[in-house]
Formats: structure tokens, sequence, C-alpha cells
């Protein structure tokens, strides 16, 4: 198993780096083969809906955010992914309840939140603003 956790990092990486360079095919086959070793990798899960997201396969991205969350549910990032589909699928109250919890998991940063132009549709929102606020 040890091993078996080693290699799939080591593929991880590999993943991460074809994420980097816009190859998001090549990304999502490293990131399944991290998972087929060790199943434990919430990352390799994420990585598989951010190359999903990347393409616009918002659902299938969703899908993924959530079987990372359920290896480890204490996974800020896929919360912070989450709010952002729903952002952009103009799902605001579960954009920004998401939001929320990826603060409290410590993943989202005011100047983070106000960059992502993912989030462009809750700027307004007085509990967006709020959230911004509380993260400053």
């Amino acid at each position: 198993p040890r091993s078996a956790r080693a290699k799939a990092q080591r593929i991880m990486r590999d993943g991460a780096a074809w994420l980097s360079e816009g190859n998001f095919e090549q990304a999502r086959k490293r990131f399944l083969e991290a998972i087929e070793l060790d199943a434990t990798i919430p990352e390799a899960y994420n990585g598989v809906g951010v190359t999903h997201r990347m393409r616009n396969g918002l659902s299938h991205a969703l899908e993924w955010y959530k079987k990372a969350l359920a290896v480890d549910p204490d996974f800020g990032d896929a919360y912070y992914n989450m709010a952002c589909v729903y952002a952009l699928e103009g799902r605001r109250d579960l954009a920004l309840r998401y939001l929320q919890i990826a603060a409290l998991n410590g993943y989202a940063t005011a100047g983070g939140m106000d960059e992502d132009p993912d989030l462009e549709s809750l700027r307004a929102d007085p509990g967006y603003r709020a959230l911004v606020r509380a993260k400053m």
C-alpha cells in the first residue's frame, strides 16, 4: 500500500504538470491512473473534476468534486470548485454556501475570490460581499 501511494503521488504530479500545460485529456488520464492505484487521494478526484471544468463539462466536474469530498470531507479545494461551478450555472445560493464552506476550511481568500472570473455572477450579492469582508 505504501508503494502504491508513492507511485500514485508521482502520477498525480505528472497529471498536475499536464493540467498546468493545458493538456486536460492527458491530465485526466493520469489522475484516473492515480485513483486506480490509491482511491484515497482527494486531489486525484478533484483533478479529474478540474479537467472537466476546463472543458465546460460542469455536471461532470461537480460529480468528481463530490467524489473528492466523499474521500475527504475537509478537502476545501473541492468546496471552492463546487462554488465556482454553481456560480457559473447561476445557482447563487449553492455557490455562496459552498464558498462559505471553502472559506471556513481555509481555502478561499478575499483576493482570490475577487480575482476569480468564475465567481463574477456573485460579486454584487450581499452574502458574497460579507464573505469577502470576513476573509480580509
